[in-house]
């Protein structure tokens, strides 16, 4: 199944392909806005000394209103939890009137995980699957830049403080009902 979506400043389009034992997503994104995008997409585990891990398969995993939610994007620390710091995944640069695609594999059944939130995964369900891909619009203000670090594939931006409610979402779906494992 494919979708789109866009705002005044991104155009998202993806297709899903939902197997026995995996979920396919491919999408696109465009930059339509007249400054650079910065695409919360190069998301890693943890921080390791000689870099960030990123992994183009590492997604987000929430349950929402009873939807299954595969994304790429900022994920808000909850308000009930006390953290260090906060996790702020590497970024794409896409420039005014540029794109970026990728193909991501996810293993199923999904099984709920964020920065701050990890499922046992013991209780099994199907639930209809959205996909999200968070962004910036420039940066995070005037006097902030975001400064490249080392990946196992080269390199990747990313800036030190960003709060979530300045990231702006792009959402499809439903694509259909995934098995997901829950506590």
């Amino acid at each position: 199944m494919r979708l789109q979506t866009s705002d005044p400043h991104a155009w998202l389009e993806a297709s899903v392909d939902i197997e026995a034992s995996r979920v396919s997503i491919a999408y696109v994104v465009e930059n339509r806005s007249p400054v650079v995008l910065h695409l919360f997409n190069r998301l890693y585990r943890r921080c390791e000394a000689d870099g960030y891990p990123v992994d183009p398969d590492r997604v987000e995993i929430e349950i929402r209103d009873g939807l299954a939610l595969v994304s790429k994007k900022l994920v808000p620390v909850p308000d009930d939890m006390e953290f260090e710091f906060v996790h702020l995944p590497c970024m794409t640069q896409l420039l005014q009137g540029a794109s970026f695609e990728e193909r991501v594999s996810v293993p199923l059944p999904l099984v709920p995980r964020t920065p701050y939130q990890r499922s046992l995964g013991i209780v099994p369900r199907r639930r209809p699957m959205l996909f999200a891909l968070g962004y910036s619009l420039g940066g995070p203000g005037p006097s902030k830049v975001a400064r490249v670090v080392r990946t196992p594939d080269g390199t990747a931006l990313r800036f030190d403080a960003f709060t979530a409610s300045k990231q702006r979402l792009l959402t499809l779906g439903p694509f259909g009902d995934v098995p997901t494992m829950e506590d």
